[in-house]
């Protein structure tokens, strides 16, 4: 059925960038429904990351060892060899993603967030086929080392 939705989709000129089974979530369909979504072309290429995009481990790169991990329930958590670059405070609480480019971070304890990242996508090859990337810059530059930041990649 899904093929067949893709097809008629194409037909109308409409492209199908990404096909995902539902198997758990906030939605009101039921067993042996099918949804599709239509999102309007976004010139800026990015604004189409929704919340459950975010859900992952993201990488440190030039983060001395540092991960990031944004889980479903609203928590995250900073994992790996170095968690000294973010002081002597709780390196968990809650994070939220109110309106595209920004995360919130907001340490255990904390009235406040304490963090804030830009979000941005790109895309990038390797050797075996084309990665689309979700790359989180912090924007307390000061609270963690030069050129910092935080990736996920999906492969294509």
């Amino acid at each position: 059925m899904i093929n067949q939705v893709e097809q008629i989709a194409a037909e109308a000129g409409m492209s199908i960038h990404r096909a995902q089974a539902m198997t758990a979530g906030n939605h009101w369909y039921n067993k042996d429904s099918l949804a599709i979504f239509l999102l309007p072309d976004n010139p800026a290429g990015a604004s189409d990351i929704f919340r459950q995009d975010l859900i992952h481990n993201f990488i440190g790169e030039n983060c001395s060892g540092l991960s990031l991990r944004l889980m479903e329930n609203g928590n995250y958590d900073f994992v790996g060899k170095d968690s000294s670059l973010l002081g002597t405070g709780p390196l968990n609480g809650t994070w939220k993603y109110r309106q595209y480019p920004y995360l919130e971070l907001k340490k255990q304890g904390s009235q406040y967030a304490d963090h804030y990242f830009e979000i941005s996508r790109f895309t990038d090859r390797d050797k075996v086929s084309e990665i689309v990337f979700i790359k989180l810059s912090p924007m307390n530059v000061d609270d963690f080392a030069d050129n910092c930041v935080f990736l996920y990649g999906l492969r294509q």
